[in-house]
């Protein structure tokens, strides 16, 4: 006598309720992939050429004027920015007995 084992012989109510799942999942990526896409594009460059951003050697360049040179952080205020080699000394004549 032969006696069937139910966990082992899938139903069509299994084989149905997958079918769905897999249904749902791709109705729901099908809905996400257009947002998905329209997400991950830059948006078109509206600037003209005088708004361009500056190069790294530009950066570069803007960045040592700053930390090499004397110059006004808020003239009305009296603050003023300090080569770093200046300020790096104040700091350590200020700081040992």
């Amino acid at each position: 006598m032969a006696v069937e084992n139910p966990q082992t012989d899938p139903g069509r109510s299994t084989l149905l309720k997958n079918t769905l799942a897999v249904a749902a999942c791709l109705a729901v990526f099908v809905l996400i992939l257009p947002l998905a896409i329209r997400m991950g594009k830059p948006a078109s460059p509206d600037t003209d050429e005088a708004e361009a951003l500056p190069t790294a050697a530009e950066l570069q360049a803007r960045d040592w004027e700053i930390l090499h040179s004397y110059g006004w952080i808020d003239e009305e205020k009296g603050v003023v920015r300090l080569p770093i080699s200046r300020a790096r000394q104040l700091f350590v004549d200020e700081n040992n007995p």
